[in-house]
């Protein structure tokens, strides 16, 4: 099959090519100079209306929203990792100042975490990110309260070796120099 070259209006002479017929040029094809017929979609009063540029299969409902895409069909949640996140930013603090509870708070913190995120890897749960968060400031906390309980339990053992006991005035006298005050 042999296509005229110039069938597309670009001849010497300026004059336009042969008239295409309506229903893109094809035997048989049928014509679609109308705009589609869009009433088989329900209309909702006191909603804005978004076609989603007409590209749904069937079975399936149309996407919504502007441009044809659809929000997300749910909001992250994950309370396993908001927890996580929220007593391992606490346990910073808490292992600064009482190391105990710090400790306490930041074990809580990391196993919370792993959970969340090994909830995220099931899809039973969003929002990882919140979850590894959780789980970092949780080693943190632990890591700061584990650090500073070493250094007590040092400093105690010092001045108990050095004074021979651990009451008295000399005990703190031994602390208080031990720690810096």
């Amino acid at each position: 099959m042999t296509q005229d070259p110039n069938q597309y209006g670009d001849r010497p002479g300026g004059s336009p090519g042969p008239e295409q017929p309506s229903g893109g040029g094809y035997p048989g094809s049928p014509d679609y100079t109308g705009s589609p017929d869009y009433t088989g979609s329900p209309q909702y009063s006191g909603s804005p209306q978004y076609s989603g540029g007409g590209y749904s299969q069937p079975g399936y409902p149309a996407a919504s929203g502007p441009g044809g895409y659809g929000a997300p069909s749910q909001n992250p949640r994950n309370g396993l990792g908001v927890a996580s996140l929220v007593l391992g930013i606490l346990s910073i603090p808490f292992a600064v100042f009482f190391f105990p509870i710090g400790i306490v708070l930041g074990i809580v913190a990391v196993i919370l975490g792993a959970v969340g995120i090994s909830r995220t890897k099931k899809r039973v749960a969003t929002n990882r990110g919140v979850a590894i968060g959780g789980l970092v400031t949780g080693i943190v906390g632990t890591v700061i309260g584990l650090i500073l309980l070493f250094v007590t339990i040092s400093v105690f053992n010092t001045c108990r070796d050095q004074v021979g006991t651990t009451s008295g005035s000399a005990f703190q006298n031994c602390i208080s120099n031990q720690v810096g005050n």
